[in-house]
């Protein structure tokens, strides 16, 4: 993928866009997507599946809609022009992972609006239509999950099994993509809290190759909610957990980033929720929820209204997550601040590698918020 980008924010990266993503046929508006599927088969740029509000937010009564619609977009510069395929994608899922094979996309788990599932399946494209090969599903349904391909293994890490009764997981399993029919092995998980909306991504680590698993949050409907900024690395030639944020190590506030590996560089993390925001959503909510659940509810009725306004100019007021890039250096178990994108960066979505770029597909840039502009980051 050539490098088109004019906006210097460090002196590392340059920063581009692609077209926007267009309106599918019969709409006038494209909201963007969070949770989609997305990666890249014969240099074609692949986005599928994931979630909106399409009508209001979802604080004024929204319902969030999960599509089944794909956007297809070569990452060669003077050829970037979207096709869409509405309908096309395997269901209406999004908030899975998804990981670019050589012969295509494998796209496990995720969510519809009743669901988690289980279903992975690999995402072929011939330039004109779409093809979907099943694979061994994972052993339990998973969404908001993270994971990465390690040396011709996926490992998929934490995620919520049940999206009615939303729980933190520390689920941690692998597939050979050389050996699929083995199916998935369950693994020991890290020494830390379970976790979902976490960051994981390759790196390499003096001569091995590893997964690293950042940050998320940890909840389940009877626990208070818990902001992570731990950080793990996976030898899978040792089979061995190691702690990064311990000793004097960094921490990693990166909720629901997107990140990917930069060879031996390190590994890139783009942007993320902070545990402030986190927190004051969650406990104005849960405040909201405590007063309006009492059998003496009318007596509080200035309080509940009165946060219930506050929850709402939160929301409208919000300024958007964070647009700070870093870089993790396995090596020196070290973060470098590589300063910030010229355009918001979206949560729930993912980072493509494409040469010696990084491309980011759609996603959230506030609480329901989506963004139809894609945006990418070489380096230089």
């Amino acid at each position: 993928m050539g490098c088109d980008g004019n906006n210097n924010t460090s002196a590392w990266l340059d920063w581009g866009e692609f077209p926007t993503l267009p309106p599918l046929p019969g709409d006038t508006v494209q909201p963007g997507v969070a949770g989609a599927f997305s990666g890249i088969i014969d240099g074609m740029l692949i986005i599928a599946g994931g979630a909106n509000f399409r009508d209001e937010m979802p604080w004024r009564g929204g319902q969030k809609s999960f599509m089944k619609d794909i956007y297809v977009c070569s990452v060669n510069k003077d050829e970037r022009k979207w096709e869409t395929y509405p309908d096309s994608f395997y269901s209406h899922l999004a908030y899975g992972v998804s990981v670019t094979l050589p012969d295509g996309i494998l796209c496990i788990g995720g969510c519809d609006a009743q669901h988690a599932s289980p279903d992975v399946f690999l995402m072929r494209y011939d330039g004109r239509e779409f093809r979907y090969e099943k694979w061994p599903s994972l052993p339990v349904p998973l969404a908001n999950m993270s994971g990465a391909l390690v040396d011709g293994k996926v490992y998929i890490a934490g995620g919520i099994e049940d999206i009615n009764h939303q729980k933190a997981t520390g689920n941690f399993f692998v597939i050979d993509i050389n050996d699929k029919w083995k199916g998935w092995e369950s693994v020991v998980s890290w020494p830390g809290p379970p976790r979902a909306f976490a960051v994981a991504a390759t790196g390499r680590n003096g001569d091995n190759n590893c997964l690293y698993l950042f940050s998320g949050r940890n909840f389940a409907p009877d626990a208070p909610l818990e902001v992570l900024s731990d950080g793990y690395e996976y030898n899978p030639a040792l089979k061995q957990w190691r702690r990064l944020d311990e000793a004097n190590g960094p921490l990693f506030p990166f909720m629901a980033a997107a990140a990917a590996p930069a060879g031996q560089k390190g590994t890139l993390i783009f942007g993320g929720v902070s545990s402030d925001l986190a927190f004051r959503e969650y406990n104005l909510k849960k405040d909201i929820s405590a007063y309006t659940s009492r059998t003496d509810k009318e007596r509080y009725t200035d309080i509940i209204d009165s946060l219930k306004s506050e929850l709402l100019d939160f929301y409208e007021s919000h300024s958007g997550f964070s647009r700070n890039v870093v870089l993790y250096h396995p090596a020196t178990n070290s973060i470098s601040e590589l300063g910030s994108s010229p355009s918001a960066l979206p949560v729930t979505t993912n980072a493509v590698v494409a040469g010696n770029c990084f491309i980011i597909t759609s996603g959230e840039v506030k609480p329901g918020v989506r963004t139809p502009e894609i945006i990418f980051a070489c380096i230089k």
